[in-house]
């Protein structure tokens, strides 16, 4: 998904994103680990990819200082990614098992605050004011 300038993601729904592919990935983990119907050398590339995953999940959360600072916009590109990635997976389990694994959970894209009725009121009204501010300090300076 291609965001646009106009777009707003906010931290929050990002970081929701990005948990719910955690959960989605240990689900699937737990699948995987408990039906022996699976390959070992299949086992053994899931675990891999799933410790891979971890590590960079911890890092990312890491490298925003635990989800203070975030750009939110390259965080729910990367849970897609993986989300694809873990449906490719879950693929690979059906096949090999015959059987569902869990249900995925989704990376739900919901509007941020950008998008309400309020906030646009808020910001047309500030850049009224920004206007009438500007207009003011124009008056005062040259009627002196």
């Amino acid at each position: 998904m291609e965001l646009g300038l106009i777009d707003f993601i906010s931290p929050d729904d990002a970081r929701e994103a990005m948990l719910e592919v955690r959960k989605s990935a240990f689900s699937l983990d737990q699948d995987y680990s408990s039906n022996k119907s699976v390959p070992v050398d299949e086992r053994v590339a899931w675990q891999k990819w799933y410790r891979d995953f971890n590590t960079y999940y911890d890092g990312l959360v890491e490298s925003f200082g635990g989800w203070k600072f975030i750009d939110s916009t390259g965080v729910l590109e990367e849970a897609e990614r993986l989300t694809a990635d873990l449906g490719a997976w879950r693929l690979r389990y059906l096949h090999f098992t015959g059987a569902k694994p869990a249900t995925p959970a989704p990376v739900r894209l919901r509007q941020g605050p950008a998008y309400s009725g309020l906030s646009m009121f808020l910001k047309a009204a500030a850049a009224l004011g920004a206007v009438l501010l500007a207009r003011n300090i124009y008056q005062d300076y040259f009627n002196k």
